[in-house]
This record gives structure tokens, sequence and C-alpha cells, in this order.
């Protein structure tokens, strides 16, 4: 396994969590749950990455 793969592994064990977390915190909060879309997820780490 190289370093470009493991580093891609630990971004997306980061952004299952975020999105878990940010799912459960919406459904907390908000009468009706509405799914973040995972599209703005991916969006939103791609941005602090970089």
């Amino acid at each position: 396994m190289n370093e470009g793969n493991i580093k891609k592994q630990k971004i997306n064990n980061m952004m299952a969590i975020l999105y878990s977390v940010l799912n459960t915190i919406q459904s907390t909060f908000f009468s009706k749950p509405k799914k973040i879309p995972k599209i703005y997820i991916n969006h939103l780490f791609t941005h602090l990455i970089q």
C-alpha cells in the first residue's frame, strides 16, 4: 500500500465519521431530518485538504 492510498483511506474514514456526526446533529436539532448530500461533504473536504 503506497502513501497515496493510505492518505485516501484516512480521508475516507474521516469523511465517514463526519457524515454520520452531521446526520446525527441534523436529526437531533431538526424535526424533519434531511440527509446531507454526500457530494456536499466531498466538496467541503476537497477544499479543506488543498
